[in-house]
């Protein structure tokens, strides 16, 4: 147990480190490693999971329970955050939203893919792909609904969202490799091949550029960031790890569930604040908070998962 959790984080903080580092010493800059987030969001990524849904049966596929269980375990803590915002720290509409989002946006895309694989293996894809479809369809617009509730362009931002999620390449591909494994298409060696070739870039990329991107936030200890790490780091994988033993899921598909809500927050809360100008400092402490904290919280979460499901 003590090595998969080193075999799963070691090279984690090794090379998100080296991205800390070297954003750090200016050799690139944070706020312009747009481009290698944009690879990694638009081709590299969508690669990786596209061919990955195809090692996946029909049937895994068509489980229900199990994207419920991603739904309720990514949306409850979102609940909670907003509530606790607009109810216990008395914040603004948009201001909520933005606690909320943190407080249940795991990075999937960076962080999670390498710890996924490295834990579960290829059948690591499967969470990460239906929750980034939760977080897509679900969790980003709404929340964007709410950023813009005191603009009057509520219904547009919405619609515009909704509209530019369906077309993104980290959406369509897993959803159009989903629809061909449900028709028992298979994918010939040669193109999985190439496909895989460029998926294979993703794990390390992303996690070089959250390590640059990090470089450049700095933290202030709040009580909105301890709030955002004990619901992200804490309180969404202890909610997964109650639906996964509810719904008796088989040992992959439960530490599946488990890790992907026990990744730390993501980076692209600290973006959208900065766009809508919204909790930017709040924000960037609960990003750097969680991720820094995420280390030993996803070491845990490995624990508890092995010790349960052997």
């Amino acid at each position: 147990m003590f090595q998969t959790i080193l075999q799963a984080l070691v090279p984690v903080v090794f090379v998100a480190g080296l991205g800390w580092l070297v954003g750090r010493l200016g050799v690139l800059d944070p706020q312009r490693i747009r481009s290698i987030t944009t690879f990694i969001v638009t081709v590299a990524l969508p690669a990786a999971l596209f061919v990955g849904v195809f090692s996946f049966s029909p049937s895994q596929l068509e489980n229900g329970r199990y994207l419920l269980t991603l739904a309720v375990a990514l949306m409850g803590p979102w609940a909670v955050g907003f509530g606790l915002a607009r109810i216990a720290f008395r914040r603004t509409t948009p201001s909520a939203g933005m606690l909320a989002m943190n407080a249940s946006f795991p990075d999937l895309a960076y962080f999670g893919l390498p710890v996924l694989t490295a834990v579960i293996g290829s059948q690591g894809l499967l969470p990460i792909i239906v929750g980034n479809l939760v977080v897509s369809v679900l969790m980003v617009p709404i929340t964007i609904l709410l950023l813009g509730a005191t603009d009057g362009t509520k219904h547009k931002s919405l619609l515009d969202n909704l509209k530019s999620t369906v077309t993104k390449p980290l959406v369509w591909a897993p959803v159009l490799g989903a629809i061909l494994v449900l028709f028992g298409v298979k994918l010939p060696p040669l193109a999985e091949a190439s496909v895989k070739l460029i998926g294979g870039t993703a794990g390390g990329t992303a996690l070089f550029a959250l390590g640059v991107m990090l470089s450049g936030l700095t933290p202030r200890l709040d009580k909105m960031a301890i709030s955002v790490v004990l619901l992200k780091n804490f309180v969404q994988p202890a909610l997964a790890l109650a639906l996964a033993l509810a719904f008796h899921f088989s040992g992959v598909l439960s530490k599946g569930v488990v890790l992907a809500a026990a990744c730390p927050c993501a980076t692209a809360s600290a973006m959208l604040a900065s766009t809508y100008s919204i909790d930017e400092q709040p924000t960037t402490s609960a990003v750097v908070l969680s991720n820094i904290a995420g280390v030993l919280t996803m070491a845990l979460w490995i624990y508890v998962v092995e010790k349960i499901w052997a």
